[in-house]
C-alpha cells in the first residue's frame, strides 16, 4: 500500500522501542519525497556531502510504519538527502513482522539501499536472512572521540560493524515533580530498590499509584525497561556467541530482580494488583493521565504527553533504581546498507549526512519527536529541555544489549515470571524455579536456529 507523508502523520505513533517479532511476510509500498536541494548542490551537512552531480538520484529507504513524517521531511530529506540531490523512497513495513518483510523485499530483487530500524533488530534481520553490508570501512575514516563507543558497540556482531545510529535514547524513571514534590519526596543522583520504594510509595494515594510497569507477554517496550534491572546486579542476558548461547543469570541475580516488582506490588503496594496485563499503552497513557506518578520511560514519553498540560509542565526524570550498579539501556535507531544496494558509495554518503554536526544538533533540537544525539558534545551544549537533559546524562551508564533475539527471552522466560510475581504474594522463589528452566528451553531453541 502507497503512503503519503500526511496518511503517515495520522497515524499512531507507538514509540514501542523494539519488538522483534517475525511473522508472514506482507506488501510495502513506496513514497518518494522530493528533493529539497538540486541536484548538484553543495553539501551543507558536512561529512561526505559533497556535490550530488547531475540527474535525478533515488535511494531506498525501508523503514517501520511508527517513524514521524516530520522527521523524515525535515530531517532526513531537507538535511542529509536533499545537499546530495538525492530523493528518498520510502519501504514502509511494519514494525512487528520486519525482518520478514524485509526478507521478501530481498527475494524480490527490489532491495532497500538503506535499513532504518533499532540496533537491537539487527541479530534478528541476520537470523532471518537479511544481507547486511559490513560497514567497517565507512567507520574507520571517522573520528570516533566524537561519538559515543556505545554507538559502534550497538551494530558491532563479532568483527563485522552492519550499521551506525544517527539518535538513540536511554532508559530513566519519568515521574510527576509536582507528585513528588507535595509529598515531600527528594531524588538522589542514584538509589538502590528499596529507595524507590519508598519513592514511589510515598507518591501513592487514594488518587493514583506511584508506579508502574509493562508486565504484558508481548510487549515490545518492557525489555528496554526491565534488562537495566538485571544488568544492575551484574548479570548479563545471555552469554556466549549466536548457536552457543548460555544463560547470563543465575538465580540468586534473577530473585533480586523479581523481587523489586514483588516488593512494588506487595510489600510497597505503589503499583496496582493488575499491572501484569499491562504494556507500554497502559503505562503511556495512564502516566500521561496522571493515574500513576513515574514509570521507566525514554524520550518517547515527550509525544506521549503533549496533550496533557499538566503532566507536560512536570515531567521530570531520575535515574532508574539500580542492585548494586547503576545502569540505563541504550537503544538507537540505526541506518544499515543493504549488501545488495547497487548504490553502496551514496547510501553511505547519506549516513555520513545523518552523523553530521549539522544534522545531529538538528536532531537534538526536536522535541515533539524527542530523541538524543549520537553525539555528546550536541546533548551537552544544544539541548534546552531539562527533562530531556536528564536522559542524556543517563547515556553514559548505558548498556548495549547482548547480540540475541531478545523477544522469546522476554516473552517465554522473564515477563511471565515479572508477571507471576505480580499477580500472586509470595511466589518469587517458584518464578524463579520456572524461568532459570524456561530460559534453559529457550536458549536451545534460539542456538538451534
Amino acid at each position: 500500500m502507497t503512503q503519503s507523508v500526511s496518511q503517515l502523520s495520522a497515524q499512531h505513533l507507538s514509540r514501542r522501542g523494539f519488538l522483534l517479532g517475525a511473522g508472514a511476510a506482507a506488501l510495502f509500498g513506496s513514497t518518494v519525497l522530493a528533493g529539497c536541494a538540486p541536484a548538484g548542490s553543495g553539501g551543507g551537512s558536512g561529512g561526505s556531502g559533497g556535490s550530488g552531480g547531475s540527474g535525478d538520484k533515488t535511494l531506498n529507504l525501508m523503514l517501520a510504519s511508527w517513524v514521524d513524517p516530520a522527521f523524515i521531511e525535515e530531517v532526513m530529506q531537507k538535511s542529509a538527502a536533499g545537499p546530495l540531490g538525492v530523493k528518498l523512497n520510502l519501504m514502509t513495513v511494519d514494525d512487528g513482522t520486519y525482518p520478514a518483510q524485509a526478507l521478501a523485499a530481498q527475494k524480490s530483487g527490489d532491495v532497500p539501499d538503506l535499513i532504518f530500524w533499532t540496533a537491537q533488530g539487527i541479530p534478528a534481520l541476520l537470523a532471518t536472512g537479511v544481507k547486511l553490508s559490513d560497514i567497517s570501512d565507512f567507520a574507520a575514516d571517522e573520528n570516533k572521540a566524537d561519538f559515543y563507543p556505545q554507538n559502534y558497540e550497538a551494530s558491532t556482531i563479532g568483527d563485522k560493524l552492519y550499521g551506525l545510529g544517527f539518535r538513540c535514547q536511554s532508559r530513566g524513571i519519568t515521574y510527576r515533580s509536582d507528585y513528588a514534590e507535595k509529598a515531600g519526596l527528594t531524588v538522589p543522583t542514584s538509589w538502590s530498590f528499596d529507595e524507590f520504594g519508598e519513592f514511589a510509595s510515598g507518591m501513592t494515594d487514594g488518587n493514583r499509584y506511584g508506579f508502574a510497569f509493562e508486565a504484558k507477554v508481548g510487549d515490545g517496550r518492557a525489555s528496554s525497561n526491565i534488562l537495566p534491572l538485571l544488568w544492575s546486579t551484574g548479570a548479563k542476558v545471555v552469554t556466549g556467541e549466536a548457536g552457543s548461547f548460555e544463560t547470563g543469570f543465575t538465580a540468586d541475580q534473577l530473585k533480586t530482580l523479581l523481587g523489586f516488582y514483588d516488593a512494588a506490588v506487595h510489600k510497597w503496594k505503589s503499583t496496582p494488583p493488575d499491572v501484569s496485563t499491562w504494556g507500554y499503552q497502559e503505562t503511556d497513557g495512564n502516566f500521561a493521565k496522571g493515574v500513576i506518578g513515574s514509570y521507566s520511560a525514554g524520550p518517547f514519553v515527550f509525544q506521549q504527553v503533549q496533550q496533557f498540560a499538566e503532566t507536560r509542565d512536570n515531567l521530570a526524570v531520575a535515574p532508574l533504581p539500580n542492585a548494586g550498579t547503576q545502569t540505563s539501556f541504550w537503544e538507537e535507531h540505526t541506518l544499515m546498507v543493504h549488501d545488495e544496494s547497487p548504490r553502496r558509495d551514496l547510501a553511505l554518503q547519506f549516513l555520513a549526512n545523518m552523523r553530521s554536526l549539522e544534522t545531529q544538533t538538528l536532531i537534538a533540537s526536536r522535541e515533539g519527536d524527542a530523541q538524543l544525539s549520537v553525539r555528546p558534545e550536541v546533548n551537552a551544549t544544544e539541548i534546552k529541555n531539562e527533562a530531556l537533559k536528564g536522559f542524556g546524562a543517563l547515556l553514559s551508564d548505558a548498556v548495549v544489549p547482548e547480540a540475541v533475539n531478545v523477544a522469546p527471552i522476554m516473552n517465554n522466560v522473564l515477563l511471565p515470571a515479572i508477571g507471576s510475581v505480580a499477580a500472586s504474594a509470595g511466589g518469587v522463589d517458584a518464578a524463579v524455579d520456572t524461568a532459570m528452566a524456561a530460559m534453559e528451553s529457550t536458549l536451545a531453541e534460539l542456538n538451534r536456529s
